[in-house]
């Protein structure tokens, strides 16, 4: 986590944005594939750039953040991980896949630290996101909130333009309704996505959580 603070900063130097993405493809019996992403687009040529020693940041710095996160994943149980460089090396990202909510939960639960997305609250939570399912057509997706030391940060509101998220879920079936007004849902009804800046995570009335009901 700590380490991809420090990208963030880099790309408000540099004027160069990046997006962070965590995708999800839901299968009906609700095991499934989860992804976290770095797309850093015109960044990547600036962190090339830099010092590949350890001392500073640069490709190999976030490199090895992923490389510590499926090693995590893999302790923790995770299968089939995989770990990389897609998009014509200019997105960074770990993904693995998962046999039911519980295993999914857990696995968060054991990573929260470096996922971008796991922002401990000030209630005393994990930091961690978690799933669960009302019967065989209902998902519901629980993020953790934001604390107020972090809204109250003032250096993320000079990463607005320049820092993006994005929460992607993917469906077999058609979503029949959904929760949160934040969501684009895709014309065949089969995912969805949630996206902004920095400053949209921060806002006090900002939520990715969700309840969907599939058909």
């Amino acid at each position: 986590m700590k380490k991809l603070i420090v990208i963030f900063f880099i790309a408000t130097i540099f004027l160069a944005s990046c997006t962070i993405s965590q995708s999800y493809h839901i299968n009906k019996d609700f095991s499934g594939t989860a992804e976290t992403s770095v797309e850093m687009g015109e960044l990547i040529k600036f962190m090339n750039s830099m010092d590949t020693t350890g001392k500073g940041f640069s490709t190999d710095t976030i490199d090895q953040a992923f490389e510590t996160v499926a090693l995590e994943l893999k302790n923790a149980g995770a299968k089939d991980v995989e770990y990389g460089w897609k998009n014509e090396k200019t997105t960074l990202f770990v993904k693995y896949t998962f046999d039911n909510l519980e295993s999914v939960n857990n696995l968060l639960k054991e990573t929260n630290k470096q996922s971008v997305f796991a922002l401990a609250g000030d209630n005393g939570s994990d930091g961690s996101i978690k799933f669960s399912n009302k019967g065989s057509k209902t998902l519901i997706y629980d993020a953790p909130e934001v604390s107020d030391s972090l809204r109250s940060n003032q250096q993320y509101a000079a990463m607005k333009d320049y820092i993006y998220f994005s929460v992607n879920f993917t469906f077999e079936r058609q979503i029949k309704k959904i929760d949160n007004k934040r969501a684009i849902i895709s014309d065949d009804k089969k995912s969805f996505s949630i996206k902004g800046n920095i400053m949209d995570l921060m806002a006090p009335d900002f939520t990715s959580d969700f309840t969907v009901k599939l058909k």
